[in-house]
């Protein structure tokens, strides 16, 4: 005959092993990413796509994250980009472990635009004997942002005009019933284009192997915005 459970004693509520002890809460742990600077040439395109991205990780990791990214559209040309970068490390109340810059070929001379890369490596060197310093990150396009958009939707094996650019991505985004026409200052751009990531990081990888000898004047079509998703940049996070 099955027996009723005794009442239990007061004494027994609470108590370490006892019956009645509490059940404790789990807390879930999230690794939030490393502090990051994102400052970019451009002052629509690439700062709404930066916002898509962190709204992502602010869902998966919570809202600290917005306190660990931040953003500077500047809208200043490729070498001035690299010092406003460094006033703003300078004034920063919290040190960044990271420091993307984010700029396309454009109409600068091309001395400019390959010097960013060479101006990155350099100070990664200093900061690596020093050991501190955050590490920096040369994010080109050769030769604008618009090509790492088309590169979620196909390959790229030779160099096309900035308009032949904005009439591919239209055509795409329209035939995938996103929207009617490309704007620079669409702030829905990432959740556009966020299903077609990986098709985007191969195609990405694919150009980057191609041009590999070449500086980043020479390297069109060319970009390096699939390294802001690489495994130990937000890649694990994201994928």
């Amino acid at each position: 005959m099955l027996k009723c459970p005794r009442k239990p004693k007061k004494s027994d509520i609470g108590k370490r092993g006892g019956w009645m002890e509490p059940r404790k809460t789990r807390v879930r742990k999230i690794t939030l990413p490393e502090r990051h600077m994102f400052v970019t040439e451009g002052t629509k395109t690439e700062p709404f796509y930066l916002y898509g991205l962190i709204a992502e990780l602010v869902e998966k990791l919570g809202n600290e994250v917005n306190n660990q990214i931040t953003v500077y559209p500047e809208g200043t040309n490729t070498l001035f980009l690299m010092e406003k970068a460094e006033q703003h490390l300078q004034n920063a109340a919290d040190s960044y472990q990271h420091v993307w810059i984010i700029f396309d070929l454009d109409d600068f001379p091309h001395d400019r635009f390959d010097n960013v890369k060479f101006r990155c490596q350099a100070l990664n060197n200093r900061n690596r004997e020093n050991g501190y310093g955050p590490m920096y990150h040369a994010i080109w396009s050769n030769q604008c942002f618009e090509l790492w958009v088309l590169l979620h939707f196909g390959t790229m094996e030779s160099a096309i005009t900035r308009t032949e650019y904005y009439d591919k991505i239209t055509n795409y985004l329209r035939a995938q019933g996103l929207c009617d026409e490309y704007r620079k200052k669409d702030a829905n751009l990432f959740s556009y284009l966020r299903p077609k990531l990986k098709t985007a990081i191969k195609n990405a990888r694919k150009l980057e192997e191609k041009f590999r000898d070449s500086p980043p004047s020479k390297s069109d079509p060319c970009t390096m915005m699939h390294h802001i998703f690489d495994e130990d940049a937000f890649g694990q996070y994201i994928l």
